[in-house]
């Protein structure tokens, strides 16, 4: 079974306008969304309902069904390139906690039909307290390496990608902006960067750092009761830095009321490829 818990930590550090830096504890479940049905046969502490200790429910991504769910991620993610075979669709996200659920960022890795190449992930952005749900699709890029030798290499399993910001999250944050992204290929560790760069500067660096765990009813149940209310601290977290940015002076800038024409219906990804 791939499907599978990580914890860790997620670390934020702003340099531009103003100095900030933040760090929390964070788990999330690593979900293939074929195993559902194996995933709440083993797993007897998760649910589906919406009131349950914990429960993994499509509606919190905006989707009435796993299968709705999976189309649109996939009509989202063949908008990097050429429509190919579906294979696996592997989730990270937080889950609905004691009947709390809020996820600033899920990432849908997409793999090829063999189950074991990483094609390219769909990260869902959501803000607070719009409410609002923004689909971006990531094409990988192989990252770059140097060897021994000095010569250029690529790394199979860590991968680059970039796009234009087109959705209102942060007030402390503009909208003509890039993001640039570094992640690995999930396996005993997962790793994501997300760097925002204004005018090739970077202002921002969000890190999120996890260790693998199985997937159980006892590990399941260790985390929900040291964090029991995983969406409800994440918000607290957001507003009460927002506070601390505010009264820093950081440069505030509101919600634009527009949108770049990038939906949960139909996506087209930046064609940019990171530069060396």
């Amino acid at each position: 079974m791939h499907s599978c818990l990580y914890q860790g930590y997620v670390e934020h550090y702003r340099r531009r306008d103003v100095v900030h830096a933040l760090r929390r504890p964070q788990w999330l479940i690593y979900l293939d969304l074929d195993e559902l049905p194996e995933v709440l046969e083993r797993c007897r502490v998760l649910g589906t309902g919406r009131y349950s200790w914990a429960s993994f429910r499509p509606a919190d991504h905006g989707s009435p069904s796993v299968a709705d769910l999976r189309r649109v991620v996939d009509q989202c993610g063949d908008a990097c390139g050429e429509t190919r075979q579906p294979g696996p669709i592997r989730l990270l996200t937080p889950l609905r906690t004691c009947g709390s659920f809020f996820s600033p960022l899920s990432l849908y890795y997409r793999y090829a039909h063999d189950g074991e190449t990483l094609r390219d992930v769909v990260a869902e952005v959501c803000n607070t307290p719009w409410g609002e749900r923004h689909w971006y699709p990531l094409e990988l890029q192989p990252e770059k390496r140097r060897t021994e030798s000095d010569e250029t290499s690529f790394d199979c399993e860590r991968f680059q990608s970039r796009n234009s910001k087109q959705f209102h999250v942060s007030p402390f944050l503009p909208m003509d902006v890039e993001y640039w992204w570094r992640l690995n290929q999930p396996g005993s560790q997962l790793e994501v960067e997300i760097g925002v760069r204004e005018r090739g500067e970077e202002a921002f660096r969000a890190v999120l750092r996890l260790e693998r765990l199985a997937l159980s009813s006892a590990a399941l149940t260790r985390l929900t009761v040291r964090h029991p209310l995983v969406g409800l601290q994440s918000l607290t977290a957001i507003y009460w830095n927002a506070l601390r940015m505010w009264m820093k002076r950081c440069p505030f800038y509101p919600h634009p009321r527009t949108r770049l024409p990038l939906t949960s219906e139909a996506a087209k990804p930046s064609r940019t490829r990171p530069r060396d």
